[in-house]
């Protein structure tokens, strides 16, 4: 178990206020895009990421707050000593995971928007 009292891997440590107000920051903003996804009828890959992120972020602002750090409990048995000094908790990988499925739903979303344009304008210059 690693006490994490900064940001991911640390960084900001012993920067207290800083670190909780970052953390319920980007809470409250993950907080209301989810709210905006929520009443929406589209975009049901951003919104399951989103869950996913708000949950991590949930878990880890509860930690903060309660404890005054996040205890990390995940590492990786590497040889190199700096690879075996990162560790995570499951709220990381909800962030994560909840990040990396978002980002892909934009990107499907932006291919989408591209293939329609090419489509749109190879039928409107064969008439």
């Amino acid at each position: 178990k690693v006490h994490n009292y900064g940001f991911a891997l640390g960084m900001l440590s012993g920067e207290d206020r800083l670190v909780k107000g970052g953390s319920l920051g980007a809470g409250i903003l993950l907080l209301i895009y989810y709210m905006k996804l929520l009443f929406s009828k589209k975009g049901k890959w951003k919104f399951a990421g989103t869950s996913l992120m708000l949950s991590g972020a949930v878990s880890n602002l509860y930690d903060r707050l309660k404890r005054g750090y996040v205890v990390d409990y995940i590492g990786f048995d590497a040889g190199d000593p700096q690879i075996r000094k990162i560790t995570f908790n499951l709220g990381d990988f909800c962030l994560m995971g909840g990040a990396a499925v978002v980002a892909a739903a934009a990107a499907a979303a932006e291919i989408g928007k591209t293939i329609r344009r090419w489509e749109k304008s190879l039928l409107s210059g064969h008439k």
